[in-house]
């Protein structure tokens, strides 16, 4: 097995481990973050019953105040990535990569990573650092005078150390079209195992949300 192959099963493993994430949560919170989630119009996909405990499972345990990493969403398009950053993930900031891609092409790299860690605030509340990435992936490789570069792995390796200084309070929620083999092919293994380290790994299944 290679370090690819590794990585890959890491990934998986990490996501199995995500259904087991709330050990510290009962029942009855799953099942109150559950239906606060269909209250707020996530509601499960037919036959996504599983998937969909695990994320009440992880929504609980942030609940409960004892969530420590933050989180990756994949799956195909239409599975309801955005929708879920965007209703349980409240990070202070949400950006898409796209945007970063393109701040990248007309700032330059230094610049993008000062701005995506700029404190513009005297006194900050304890989850102002906290970042919610949308569609991973979807951005163009980075050109700049000739130079190409994935910023979004240094985006990545940024908000590694963010998370590794601050815990729960420097999470990154993530979501992503791609598989965990087609990150570790386009970022690299060392951005990809930097994400399944920081972040719990859950793979959104079901009919596409758009089609419903």
């Amino acid at each position: 097995m290679d370090g690819i192959d590794r990585l890959i099963a890491g990934l998986v493993e990490d996501a199995e481990r995500a259904k087991d994430a709330g050990a510290g949560v009962t029942d009855a919170q799953i099942e109150a973050a559950a239906r606060s989630m269909a209250a707020r119009g996530f509601l499960p996909a037919r036959g996504g019953e599983e998937t969909y405990r695990t994320l009440a499972t992880w929504v609980a345990t942030v609940r409960a105040g004892l969530a420590t990493r933050g989180l990756l969403l994949w799956g195909e398009p239409g599975r309801g990535k955005t929708l879920f950053l965007g209703k349980f993930c409240r990070a202070a900031r949400t950006v898409r990569a796209l945007q970063i891609a393109e701040l990248y092409q007309e700032w330059g790299r230094a610049r993008v990573l000062n701005w995506l860690a700029e404190d513009q605030l005297d006194i900050v509340p304890e989850d102002y650092y906290q970042l919610a990435i949308d569609d991973l992936g979807a951005e163009p490789t980075g050109k700049r005078f000739g130079e190409t570069t994935e910023i979004l792995a240094d985006a990545v390796d940024q908000r590694y150390r963010q998370w590794q200084r601050r815990g729960w309070a420097g999470a990154t929620f993530l979501s992503t079209n791609l598989s965990p083999d087609q990150l570790a092919d386009r970022y690299g293994a060392r951005t990809a195992s930097r994400i399944a380290e920081m972040c719990a790994v859950i793979n959104l299944t079901g009919p596409d949300w758009r089609m419903r």
